[in-house]
């Protein structure tokens, strides 16, 4: 069966936010993400798409009074790329405010992958590919 998953062509991560705004000033203007589009008040969900312009994959926040975030430390986005790319970014996200923290999974520490979170609590971790 799991040559099905080969025509996968694109994804989208899903998550909830209790704050658009917060998340665009995060994920858009402090981590450099595109804000790719979203919506306003669909069935009392608002939303946005936030990713890398052209790439197959993407990440939605919707927002809604009656849900909230409810993260733990192993709702992982990881981001796979060179490490002079991870540590200029953890070097920028420092430079705006953001500290590092230190992931409890030992796993993280030993590829010199660095960890954020967003204002949700949801960690984002930055990992060499190299």
């Amino acid at each position: 069966m799991n040559h099905l998953l080969s025509t996968v062509s694109s994804a989208r991560i899903a998550r909830p936010t209790s704050s658009l705004a917060r998340v665009i000033a995060f994920y858009v203007e402090d981590l450099g993400l595109s804000h790719l589009g979203g919506f306003t008040d669909h069935n009392g969900y608002s939303g946005c798409f936030v990713g890398i312009d052209g790439a197959s994959w993407h990440i939605e926040f919707t927002q809604h009074e009656h849900h909230t975030p409810t993260p733990t430390v192993e709702d992982l986005l990881v981001l796979y790329m060179p490490r002079a790319s991870v540590a200029a970014l953890a070097d920028h996200m420092v430079s705006t405010g953001h500290e590092p923290i230190d992931h409890p999974n030992p796993y993280w520490a030993g590829t010199d992958a660095v960890t954020f979170v967003d204002h949700d609590g949801y960690p984002i971790v930055f990992c060499p590919e190299d």
